[in-house]
């Protein structure tokens, strides 16, 4: 797919701005001016409006290599006609390109070089040859005048031989002193110093045999300048010096440019077209002016001041539209929405062909990375127009992805407040430009269905447009950050539950184990109502399989209110369960769920929700029916006594296990036979401490911090023994784990305290 470069066209047939006649009257004039002195033509306009462009169409017109080349040539029809038609002369051109200049050359010396090298490049005739060896010597003279090169080193390379002569031989008078290595070192390097500087001098020798200065560069100025007024005023033809870009210098530079160039004016033959912007330039020379004026200045040094043409609306339209057109399915050009959109509110944010040329590359290459997952032509135009043109409101667009595309409670709470999405639209359009903002108004209207007061539908799923939550990510692949997950990632997460779920189960605690599950947790919940009964039920089978093996984020301990992932965990899968409800075979299924999971834990918080909003008169928000209630509580119940002792003390989550159970049952009995046994070993003592850390964020430290709450585990444990038995296992050496060490430091840390 082709990419629209930010470079000039390079003839006169790619012009398709209508500038043909403009550059054509240009050279016209250019190639009428013979045998007066020297004519400086000024091109100026915006950034990006197309100036090089039109200085290479002129160039292929008035070059006097490239016209014998076509008139010579079997090709090129079109512009034999324009040559025939309008009698256009010729003239010798070269390029300067001043930024090419760096701190050691100066713009003068860059000047005088640059043209040398371009004039003999061209095999021109003799007295152009002449023009061009004249200046190469000038350059050259000013380098060896100016120590850029070489300098006076000969001069030079005595002194650091003589010094390290006299250094060495006090060296050897001096041997028996402390400081004669020092001495020795001194002599070494200034000798070397010495060897460097003769052979620098020889090289420069070298250089005048081969490149001969024969330029005597000790004439007066006056000399040298009538040395080359009078071989440009033999030229048959004259040079035309093109300056482009001159806009680009720093300051300085600039006024440096134009003052060589006003040196020059008295000479013959010689014509100067100076491309720049002129408020830059102005502004430069307003540094040296006398008064300030830099636009008297500049208008006192170029006699002929040209503006580029602008570009109407028209041409651009049709530049647009013949190149992305060309990437569009026929079927998606007759579209009447991209018509509209393309027509109506593209046009007004193209200043300028850069600005056209902007949209097309960067539209281009997001149409290649999308090509296989499916888009909307028109969505990702508008899209690509406000990246381009309106970048705030772009990342605002990705930052409330869940509010447009329907799905608010996500991230923001719901919209219900009468005005809000009003509120919303303003907040974005309010990052745009003034000028734009009733433009980036109607694009978001066009792209989201919500701030039209209605929701994404099927339809636009199979349009694949952005609006819905199932293809917006993909419109921003290139925006994800390391930590964040795709929607489209997400959705094809989701998909496993179909006919994949152990897939889904290994993702889900990969995700977990990445510190990503806040996304995907988010992203679970708010596609719970768009399940299939046997994606529901292979999403609790798969919950249940899992809780066991996830981080524990001591979710089940008193804490600091922030919800944790396993609360979300735990109230997704009541969602789930009591969509579930009303099947006929929903018992069952559940039954069996509880009798062969090893989620004990799980078991126990869904049925001490259960109990809880059973004390409610309506079933509105239970899955396990009153009558049922009892028997699911003993069947969790039942399910944990089937472990044996060991098996308890051995599981992963046992503390929140015993926590729980006295929660659901009221019974402390079972609890305490567990924490006795447990409190026995070091690795009992470790279980304990680490089931009752809890994870604390205060707006104090914002560090996150363990805390225990220790007059919650004194419900269940002998703190007391607790206490002795660690002291002595310390003692006697069987503490030896940094991470052993810390976990009961913090809880002698809140004993002690207590």
């Amino acid at each position: 797919m082709p990419f629209k470069l930010d470079s000039p066209i390079e003839g006169i047939n790619e012009d398709r701005l209508e500038r043909k006649q403009f550059t054509i009257e240009l050279a016209k004039q250019i190639c009428s001016w013979r045998k007066q002195q020297t004519l400086v033509l000024g091109l100026t306009g915006d950034w990006g409006t197309g100036k090089t462009s039109i200085v290479n169409m002129l160039l292929e017109l008035v070059s006097y290599r490239t016209k014998n080349e076509i008139l010579s040539s079997d090709e090129h029809e079109d512009l034999k006609i324009i040559l025939d038609q309008n009698t256009i002369s010729s003239v010798h051109s070269v390029m300067f390109s001043p930024w090419l200049c760096n701190k050691a050359t100066s713009i003068e010396m860059l000047f005088y070089r640059e043209l040398s090298n371009q004039i003999l490049k061209l095999d021109p005739p003799k007295k152009l040859r002449k023009v061009g060896n004249i200046m190469g010597n000038i350059s050259r003279g000013i380098a060896k005048s100016g120590d850029i090169v070489f300098g006076n080193i000969n001069e030079l390379k005595n002194i650091p031989l003589t010094i390290g002569c006299c250094l060495s031989i006090a060296s050897s008078i001096f041997a028996d002193k402390s400081y004669s290595p020092l001495l020795v070192r001194w002599a070494i390097g200034l000798c070397a110093v010495g060897v460097i500087c003769s052979f620098s001098n020889f090289l420069s020798k070298v250089i005048d045999k081969f490149f001969p200065v024969k330029f005597d560069f000790t004439q007066k100025p006056d000399k040298i300048r009538e040395t080359l007024k009078n071989s440009l005023v033999s030229l048959k033809e004259p040079l035309l010096v093109v300056i482009d870009d001159l806009d680009r210098l720093p300051g300085s530079e600039i006024r440096d440019v134009l003052k060589l160039v006003r040196s020059h004016s008295d000479f013959h033959n010689l014509i100067y077209l100076l491309v720049f912007q002129r408020n830059i330039v102005e502004q430069a020379l307003s540094y040296d002016a006398s008064d300030g004026d830099g636009r008297r200045f500049l208008d006192k040094l170029v006699q002929v001041m040209f503006d580029v043409p602008p570009i109407s609306d028209e041409s651009k339209i049709i530049m647009l539209e013949e190149d992305l057109l060309s990437l569009i399915p026929i079927q998606e050009r007759e579209n009447d929405r991209f018509k509209e959109i393309f027509q109506r509110y593209i046009r007004p944010f193209l200043k300028n062909i850069r600005e056209v040329n902007r949209l097309i590359s960067s539209w281009s290459f997001m149409v290649q990375g999308l090509q296989k997952l499916g888009f909307n032509y028109t969505d990702l135009l508008i899209l690509e127009t406000l990246k381009n043109f309106e970048p705030d409101v772009y990342s605002r667009v990705y930052q409330y992805r869940y509010f447009l595309t329907g799905l608010a409670f996500v991230q923001y709470p719901p919209v219900t407040e009468e005005g809000q999405v009003d509120e919303i639209l303003s907040e974005f359009t309010s990052l745009a430009s003034e000028s734009n903002q009733q433009y980036v108004s109607d694009f978001l209207k066009s792209l989201f269905p919500i701030f039209r007061e209605q929701q994404p539908t099927k339809d636009d799923l199979a349009e694949r447009r952005i609006c819905h939550p199932d293809c917006f990510e993909r419109y921003f692949i290139f925006n994800l950050t390391s930590k964040e997950i795709s929607d489209f990632e997400l959705h094809n997460f989701i998909q496993n539950l179909r006919e994949k779920p152990t897939v889904f189960q290994d993702k889900l605690i990969y995700y977990f184990n990445q510190n990503q599950y806040r996304y995907v947790l988010n992203f679970i919940e708010a596609s719970i109502e768009k399940l299939q009964k046997e994606e529901r039920r292979n999403m609790i089978s798969s919950l249940f399989a899992v809780s066991e093996k996830l981080p524990d984020d001591s979710a089940e301990r008193i804490g600091t209110g922030n919800e944790k992932p396993f609360e979300q965990l735990l109230r997704i899968c009541c969602k789930v369960l009591f969509q579930e409800r009303e099947n006929e075979d929903f018992k069952e299924f559940l039954w069996k769920i509880v009798r062969e999971t090893d989620s004990l834990y799980l078991s126990l918080v869904l049925a001490k929700s259960q109990l809880d909003l059973s004390k409610d008169e309506s079933e509105k928000s239970i899955f396990v029916k009153k009558s049922d209630l009892d028997e699911f509580l003993k069947l969790c119940k039942d399910q944990i006594l089937t472990l044996n002792n060991d098996g308890i003390v051995k599981h992963p989550r046992v503390v929140s296990i015993l926590v729980q159970w006295f929660r659901t049952y009221n019974d402390m009995s079972f609890p305490n036979k567990i924490f006795q046994e447990l409190i026995e070993t070091k690795e009992g003592c470790l279980t304990i401490i680490r089931g009752f850390k809890n994870p604390m964020i205060t707006t104090e430290t914002p560090h996150f911090q363990w805390t225990i709450h220790i007059e919650y585990m004194a419900k269940f444990v002998d703190l007391r023994k607790l206490y002795e038995n660690l002291v002595s296992m310390n003692n006697k050496g069987e503490i030896v784990d940094i991470t052993e060490k810390e976990d009961i430091d913090l809880f002698l840390k809140f004993y002690k305290h207590e």
